[in-house]
């Protein structure tokens, strides 16, 4: 697209109910752009490069390039990496731990991970490839959706971003609209017996869950930890998401009062929408909402 006067376009992002929660990254999402630049797009008056070679170390971040159409430029991904299918091409370079020479030799010039994953060694490791590292560090709905919108806005993706980022936000609205019963306590597990693991209190999921009516029974922090049975018997949730089969939570007998396994209100979710911070969410949203709406229900008739 080239200007009728062959000036600068002003861009700027600004999609309805988005632009109310996003107002802090209006520096980031308003720039200025000459119409198709030769070399990459002007962020904040600055012209950034798009990468051309990107690797992604964690199955989250590489679904957030599929969302934002960048799968087409990913070079290197880990092992447990299966979504989107369009990025079969893309060389592993990471199993338990990434592989640096492998890293170095596909010369990224951007390489993207998810800050939970990786301790500060890891990460001095990588700023030797020479390529700029970029930090998802996300906790909360809104936090993911000003990654996209800053991440989109950084790499030439922006419109797409911003679709991306209003979808989120309008699944996570529609769900806090319908949420007008009793909250519900859910946990979100992972394992069984000994080995039971939950989503904690400042985690992602305990805000997923919060939108849609619930409050999350697990650990404090935002990382899983393992639980002791008692303590969970103790917080006795309502509802129990689970990244595994359920029959392990049912045929365990210290677990027998609990009211989620007591009325069968135990789910299985696919782990990789359960356990993924990306644009997928808005589905498991939707449907945990539908399902602590029945539970809210309920309790209102007893």
């Amino acid at each position: 697209m080239s200007h009728p006067d062959g000036g600068l376009c002003l861009k700027v992002w600004q999609n309805g109910p988005m632009l109310k929660r996003c107002l802090p990254f209006l520096a980031v999402t308003v720039f200025l752009s000459a119409c198709d630049p030769p070399n990459g797009v002007i962020v904040m008056g600055e012209q950034v490069k798009e990468p051309k070679k990107i690797i992604s170390l964690s199955p989250s971040t590489t679904e957030i390039l599929g969302s934002l159409l960048l799968d087409n430029v990913l070079v290197g991904k880990t092992s447990s990496c299966n979504y989107p299918p369009g990025i079969a091409g893309a060389i592993v370079v990471q199993g338990t731990k990434p592989n640096y020479e492998m890293i170095v030799n596909l010369k990224p010039d951007l390489i993207i991970y998810d800050a939970k994953l990786y301790a500060a060694a890891d990460i001095d490791k990588l700023k030797v490839t020479g390529a700029r590292l970029y930090r998802m560090d996300v906790n909360s709905l809104n936090d993911l959706q000003e990654f996209l919108l800053k991440f989109g806005s950084e790499t030439g993706e922006a419109t797409m971003a911003s679709k991306t980022a209003d979808e989120i936000y309008a699944a996570a609205e529609a769900a806090r609209a319908a949420a007008t019963g009793p909250k519900v306590r859910v946990a979100v597990v992972t394992g069984g017996g000994s080995s039971l693991y939950a989503a904690g209190k400042g985690s992602f999921l305990a805000d997923v869950v919060k939108a849609c009516g619930g409050e999350i029974v697990g650990p404090d922090g935002q990382k899983f930890a393992q639980v002791p049975v008692e303590q969970f018997i103790k917080e006795d949730p309502e509802m129990i998401l689970t990244a595994d089969a359920p029959g392990q939570l049912f045929a365990d007998p210290r677990l027998s009062t609990v009211t989620a396994v007591r009325k069968k209100r135990v789910f299985s979710v696919k782990p990789d929408i359960l356990l993924r911070t990306t644009a997928r969410i808005k589905g498991l949203i939707a449907n945990l909402s539908t399902l602590v709406g029945d539970v809210q229900r309920e309790k209102a008739g007893s």
